[in-house]
């Protein structure tokens, strides 16, 4: 008897709906290659609010990943992205190594509305 009441005691615990927050209209374009060098003009060719000119992009799609290789090209944003620091340096506004320039370009992208994916098995 003491447990039936234990267990009517506690609240039932209902969890709420599952929100997804999509940004309509979805507009997207691909991050193909990257002729720059250095950390500001990677981010202004990536689109990165402040760095880049205003552009009506909310998701970037950054290219591609194969089975493979991994990071496709040798100019490919998604291998700049996986290998931040040796692109950035460790010196760079954006922190002083990878996970640290991934977090906080990527706060950037999410301040402005902007969604980062990676792009798999694709081709151009």
């Amino acid at each position: 008897m003491a447990l039936l009441a234990l267990a009517i005691s506690f609240k039932v615990f209902k969890p709420s709906p599952l929100t997804l927050q999509n940004n309509y209209p979805v507009r997207f374009a691909f991050l193909y290659t990257n002729p720059y060098t250095s950390g500001d003009d990677i981010v202004k060719g990536w689109g990165l609010p402040g760095y880049a000119p205003p552009h009506i992009y909310n998701y970037l799609g950054f290219t591609f990943w194969t089975c493979a290789s991994g990071a496709s090209e040798s100019d490919a944003p998604l291998k700049v992205w996986r290998d931040a620091s040796m692109y950035f340096g460790d010196n760079s506004r954006f922190g002083k190594d990878t996970e640290q320039i991934q977090k906080n370009i990527k706060n950037i992208y999410n301040q402005n509305g902007i969604k980062i994916l990676v792009t798999a098995f694709g081709d151009a």
